[in-house]
């Protein structure tokens, strides 16, 4: 039955206020035989080079966020908002790499209409109609809310053996006070070929701010994938490589504004060149913009300064010049070595990290970079931190060199005493890492996280590497480092987020690895410990074990580590189980310390709100076969704001509140049968479907009209909209969503007064819901989308009260 009220409710064209769709769905068709015993994985990801009439560019739809608690009990919202594209039939999507989100969000933008929404399998976004069924679409005219933005990398081997490369993004809008649902516009921002068989480009992130600008970095593609179906598409050119130029000569970085990218053209990036910076062909609208130009100097992944502070794009990459170099257009491009400290004296390593927040002692007023230094010829042991004034111009700098020891100022709960590491001068010494291999040109950013706490302290954290030659693990044993600044007299504390080996423990067995304690509690009980990659993985990658680290909107860090979960009570580095996990280190203000909570880790299970099917996380990375994982999570994969864009004054480190959003690239498998295991056509005849996706963590509740200063009114349905200029809120105080969600007739979006045709619908629903289907109002806003009952009925008579004065929310 409830599946019959999805599919009508489609092609009669409603939408429910329980219903959404997102790239959280399921194919209609999971595998297929194509020939003798070749199995083809269909699914519904969509096809990158798809324009026109069969256009995939860009996709707009709602994504509704999964309600779960952490070790703590603190109440988080995951999604899977973009999968991957799909290039090759033996895999359900391409790979995904670097991920970022915007650091800040916008306000006061009207959420646009034209959201694909559906509830249910086999409803998706991909224009194919064997893949997906064609959902109905939401009605969000007259709304207005926040937006950021997202991005990743993808790439892959498609089915012609070549290399493809793209760059897809995203401009995710919600409305403040139904912040659990998120409108979702994935777009195509650049490809490296206009078919499967072309690749004149390679390419690496990155960066976006709030507004959809989009930098990222690319380099040359292969002359002999240059095949005559790309060169009919227009396109007689490939960025140059090591073929016929040495790699430093052919240096590029590129900006991509998303909410004026062209739909029906897909956005090749080639040689294709022309006067001005743009590309002939019509292959890229105007709004991409070449700003870096076949440099001679290799620059690395570059980062953004907001265009909501710099007042455009600000272009901000480092390069092996040690330079800085910043700019908002090419030929306003500049460069300058003054942002590195004196302390700095044999070279910067990896990208940049940034934060619009200020610092007064670096005299900063449009944010702060930071960036890896050198202070001897061997080792990286210095977070160089720059302020940044109008123009990116450098106000100040400071080097946070690791000092000689460092320790974990919360004591820990199992044995030993509380860690600690004699770093510098020492057989082994501590150093920075994050920066080697392929990090440099396909990133992520940054290996530095910047941020500042509630009392107005800068913190910059970073990853550590504890090299242990004897044992030939480098690179193995890791920590984050957290360094506190007083920004009115520069004093500099130390402390650690997490480690994953501590010798002081004095375990029987020495090559277990006993890292620091992740609690069920702020005061609570050991349920797991940081381990060391190897226990995962059973030997390779050793490592590293940590990812970067993520600072939120007031001090507490995020990362991705190797973990073991205690059994029966007993986390001894050696009996396991041992998997990844996403990590929040909960700041205590008090001490300067951190106690970790798990978010959630590898084989967690979720429901998915939009696909109404569970989904297993079953990968996200941190290293590869030696380095660090380029998909891992960096500095700017998350955002530095409140939740909601709302204020922090007040709210507890630990609360879900502080924390703005943020993105991880995982490989999620869904039990697309609904028969509770997960297994895919390759696995034992399985029909259910793997992809990879951008995962998004936020919080799920509005903000507390008690104490949100911008609400001017609030009622027993306490999601009502309260932001000044709100256009339901009539120029005089909000309008209830009872009223407004009540107003259920005549489908699909009333008729702006609830009247005694509404009662009638819902009582005629009592009897089937097929005869009323929107008649589910309670609870409100959202309702349960199955059954009407006397709960639903109160909602109606309430609203007879309290008549809307504009369109219909979210139907």
């Amino acid at each position: 039955m409830k599946n019959s009220i999805w599919v009508w409710s489609t092609v009669v064209g409603l939408t429910f206020g329980a219903v959404a769709s997102a790239q959280d769905s399921v194919g209609k068709r999971a595998c297929e035989v194509d020939g003798i015993d070749v199995i083809d994985k269909v699914g519904d990801a969509v096809d990158p080079w798809d324009d026109g009439a069969t256009n995939e560019q860009r996709n707009d739809y709602v994504v509704d966020l999964t309600a779960f608690q952490t070790s703590w009990g603190t109440t988080f919202g995951i999604a899977p908002i973009i999968k991957s594209s799909k290039t090759n039939e033996d895999f359900y999507g391409s790979l995904t790499s670097a991920q970022a989100i915007s650091r800040r969000h916008r306000t006061n933008v009207a959420i646009g209409a034209g959201y694909a929404v559906w509830s249910g399998p086999g409803f998706g976004v991909n224009n194919d109609v064997t893949k997906s069924d064609v959902p109905a679409i939401v009605n969000t005219s007259c709304l207005t809310g926040n937006q950021f933005g997202v991005m990743f990398t993808e790439f892959s081997t498609t089915d012609v053996a070549n290399n493809y490369n793209a760059i897809v993004g995203g401009i995710v809008r919600y409305v403040p006070s139904n912040p659990e649902r998120l409108y979702v516009s994935r777009i195509m921002a650049a490809v490296n070929g206009c078919d499967n068989a072309a690749n004149l480009s390679q390419m690496g992130i990155g960066a976006i701010d709030e507004f959809g600008n989009l930098h990222f970095r690319a380099d040359g593609g292969t002359v002999t994938d240059l095949d005559p179906v790309a060169a009919a598409c227009g396109l007689t050119n490939f960025l140059p490589n090591d073929l016929i130029a040495p790699p430093e000569a052919n240096q590029n970085v590129f900006r991509v504004n998303l909410a004026g990218r062209d739909p029906t053209k897909r956005n090749v990036i080639s040689g294709d060149f022309v006067a001005g910076g743009q590309f002939d062909k019509g292959t890229l609208p105007p709004t991409t913009e070449w700003l870096v130009r076949n440099s001679a100097t290799s620059h690395n992944t570059p980062n953004i300064g907001p265009e909501s502070v710099f007042g455009s794009a600000m272009l901000m990459v480092s390069n092996f010049l040690d330079q800085f170099v910043s700019g908002t257009s090419f030929g306003l491009i500049g460069s300058t070595g003054t942002h590195l400290n004196a302390a700095v004296t044999n070279g910067q390593r990896g990208n940049i990290g940034y934060t619009a927040k200020n610092c007064a002692n670096l005299a900063s007023t449009h944010g702060m970079g930071a960036i890896l230094g050198k202070d001897d010829a061997v080792f990286t042991q210095v977070m160089n931190v720059f302020g940044l004034g109008a123009g990116a111009a450098i106000t100040g700098t400071k080097a946070l060199v690791l000092p000689a020891a460092i320790f974990d100022n919360v004591p820990d709960p199992g044995p030993g005493a509380s860690f600690g590491l004699s770093l510098r001068n020492a057989a082994g010494n501590n150093e920075h890492d994050h920066y080697h291999s392929q990090v440099a040109f396909r990133g992520g950013n940054g290996q530095i996280a910047l941020g500042i706490d509630q009392a107005g302290n800068m913190l910059a954290a970073a990853h550590v590497n504890q090299p242990d030659s004897s044992n030939g693990l480098a690179h193995e044993f890791n920590y984050i480092v957290v360094a506190k600044v007083d920004c009115a007299t520069g004093t500099t504390t130390w402390t650690m987020a997490g480690y994953n080996f501590n010798g002081n423990f004095g375990v029987a067995d020495p090559n277990a690895r006993i890292g620091k304690a992740i609690l069920n509690g702020p005061t609570g009980t050991t349920i797991a410990r940081m381990t060391t990659l190897d226990r995962v993985t059973g030997g390779s990658p050793l490592g590293p074990s940590v990812s970067a680290p993520m600072i939120d909107s007031v001090g507490n860090v995020y990362f991705v580590s190797a973990i073991e979960m205690c059994t029966a009570g007993v986390c001894d580095g050696v009996t396991g189980p041992f998997t990844n996990a996403l990590l929040r280190a909960v700041y205590d203000t008090a001490v300067f310390g951190y106690r970790l909570e798990l978010v959630f880790k590898l084989g967690d299970v979720f429901h998915g709100q939009n696909s109404d099917r569970d989904y297993l996380i079953s990968f996200t990375g941190i290293a590869d076969n030696n380095s660090v994982d380029s998909g891992t999570a960096w500095s700017g994969n998350i955002s530095e704001v409140g939740h909601a864009n709302g204020s922090t004054t007040g709210l507890l480190t630990r609360d879900a509140r502080t924390l703005g959003g943020l993105v991880l690239a995982a490989e999620i498998i869904y039990d697309a049968d609904d028969d509770g295991d997960f297994d895919d056509c390759s696995v034992n005849g399985g029909t259910d479907q793997d992809y990879n996706v951008l995962l998004y963590i936020g919080a799920m509740d509005a903000p507390d009209c008690t104490t949100d200063a911008q609400c001017v009114d609030c009622d027993d349905c306490t999601r009502d909209y309260c932001l000044p200029g709100d256009p339901l809120a009539n120029g005089v105080g909000c309008v209830n969503y009872e009223s407004l969600f009540a107003d259920i007739f005549p489908p699909p979006f009333g008729d702006g007064i609830v009247d005694v045709d509404d009662l009638l619908c819902l009582l005629a629903a009592f009897a089937n819901i097929l005869d009323c289907p929107l008649a589910d109002i309670s609870p409100c806003p959202l309702g349960a989308g199955q059954f009407v009952d006397v709960d639903d009925l109160i909602l109606m008579l309430g609203a007879f009260a309290n008549e809307p004065s504009c369109c219909d929310f979210m139907r």
